[in-house]
């Protein structure tokens, strides 16, 4: 189980700060477009 996580701090570690700030903000403006759409948190692919 360590080393499992262990693996995925370094994954974690590979992406730039940019990356992560970018992805976060992306994330981010699709909750709100999610939240203006329906009240209720609805989770599609």
């Amino acid at each position: 189980m360590l080393k499992s996580a262990r693996g995925t701090v370094k994954l974690v570690v590979r992406y730039t700060p940019r990356l992560l700030d970018e992805m976060e903000r992306r994330f981010e403006r699709q909750r709100r477009r999610a939240n203006q759409n329906s009240p209720a948190p609805v989770f599609k692919r």
